[in-house]
């Protein structure tokens, strides 16, 4: 992992704790949505091999707008998806209205950010569909009956934190105004959520010994 990237999970931590985490939400998720899987989501951003300075180094490339568009689209579409399971099976209300919530943000951010892709480029939106989270695995959380809400917390929060990696990424490749303006959004109600959702985990599912 490069030092860009771990500067990255850093700060998404810092981010997340600033909305009230107890710890780095990047570092406490764990399973296959942590720092590993966040930064193989930089590398697949980026198109493929990283880019090489003279001497053989690596070096980090921000993350273009448009390839930002095409990873944010499915990413915000899985996160709806586990959101609209929560409307059916949580068995806590709060955890229904940040589903709610998470819905109605997302589905507006994704009819803006097709509007803007046939605006600029001339052609419709093709989602990237080959990063981590664009075509996760419900099925653990489709079967979960009365620990619903203790996996899709588990769920939610790295994935929640990978929205704000990309976001981050994006705005160092100094995008449009448009698109500059909706990573800052995104990583200010992300990062809000994660520490939202933090606290309940704590508080509902607090660690045994």
């Amino acid at each position: 992992m490069t030092a860009r990237i771990w500067t990255i999970v850093a700060v998404v931590g810092v981010v997340a704790l600033g909305a009230g985490v107890g710890i780095g939400a990047a570092a406490w998720a764990g399973g296959d949505h942590g720092p590993g899987a966040m930064a193989s989501a930089a590398a697949d951003g980026h198109g493929g091999a990283p880019t090489m300075d003279d001497r053989g180094g690596e070096v980090d490339t921000p993350l273009n707008e448009r390839a930002f568009m095409a990873m944010m689209v499915p990413h915000h579409e899985s996160a709806m998806q586990m959101a609209r399971l929560a409307l059916e099976k949580a068995q806590h209300p709060q955890v229904r209205r940040l589903a709610q919530g998470i819905i109605a943000s997302q589905e507006a951010e994704i009819a803006r950010m097709r509007a803007w892709h046939e605006q600029w480029f001339g052609e419709g939106l093709e989602p990237d569909t080959t990063g981590p989270h664009a075509m996760m695995d419900m099925s653990d959380l489709e079967a979960a009956r009365e620990d619903f809400d203790r996996r899709f917390l588990a769920m939610m929060i790295p994935h929640h934190a990978s929205a704000v990696m990309m976001a981050d990424e994006v705005r160092l490749a100094e995008p449009r105004g448009q698109i500059d303006f909706l990573a800052r959004e995104i990583m200010a109600a992300q990062a809000e959520e994660i520490g939202q959702m933090q606290r309940w985990r704590e508080q509902w599912y607090p660690p045994v010994g």
